[in-house]
């Protein structure tokens, strides 16, 4: 059985492949690519998904390069933005990407304590996160539930991650094979249904849908 200590060096290992100049070809690679090619997952779906459910007080999880963010920056949809990420590679350069919005950001480990003290937010989006987080739906997915006590009332919690266990094509299983082997992905054990009865254990509203390999989620009304 692996034990906490084993989980976080998987999780700080997921994290370390993301250089600057990784970065740099992230946006391109993701979602010209990845998601729309080999996950079968067409990026405007995505990007409309997070403009749907994205709020002017909002906290990014898994900073990435900012790419979301920057597709909300024109219409001043977001006014007050958190970044939490354990990259402060990710940190740096979504602070930079999304320039004039005013950024709070926060370098820390989901799985671990979460520095926010008493902060509230009425939406919080992590995109293409879980698939990279040690452990099953059923350890890893209360990372969710965590992160739902900093929901306002009328909060919601979103976002989109890729699935092992489903119908893969040639490009996608070699892709997440090599990313599993690698420790950049950890989703061999995700499972859909566990994703949802974690969320529907905390959360009464739900919402899972599937698009190829890619699963979103939105979840609001945190049970007491």
């Amino acid at each position: 059985m692996e034990t906490v200590h084993d989980i976080n060096a998987k999780a700080y290992k997921a994290v370390s492949v993301y250089s600057k100049t990784l970065l740099s070809i992230y946006d391109v690679y993701v979602f010209k690519c990845v998601s729309p090619i080999f996950f079968r997952c067409p990026s405007k779906l995505i990007v409309e998904f997070y403009i749907n459910n994205v709020s002017k007080n909002h906290l990014e999880v898994g900073a990435g390069t900012g790419f979301l963010l920057k597709k909300c920056r024109a219409s001043g949809i977001i006014k007050n933005l958190s970044l939490l990420d354990l990259s402060e590679n990710c940190l740096e350069v979504t602070k930079k990407n999304i320039k004039p919005i005013d950024v709070t950001t926060y370098k820390a480990n989901i799985l671990e304590p979460l520095p926010l003290q008493n902060r509230q937010f009425k939406s919080i989006g992590l995109n293409f996160v879980l698939h990279c987080v040690p452990g099953n739906f059923k350890a890893k997915g209360l990372t969710l539930l965590n992160l739902g006590d900093y929901l306002t009332d009328d909060g919601v919690i979103f976002g989109s991650t890729a699935i092992y266990d489903t119908e893969q094509n040639i490009m996608a299983k070699l892709v997440m094979n090599a990313y599993n082997k690698k420790g950049i992905f950890n989703n061999r054990q995700d499972k859909k249904e566990e994703l949802e009865e974690v969320l529907r254990s905390g959360f009464n509203n739900v919402v899972i849908t599937q698009i190829g390999n890619v699963v979103f989620f939105k979840a609001s009304n945190r049970k007491s």
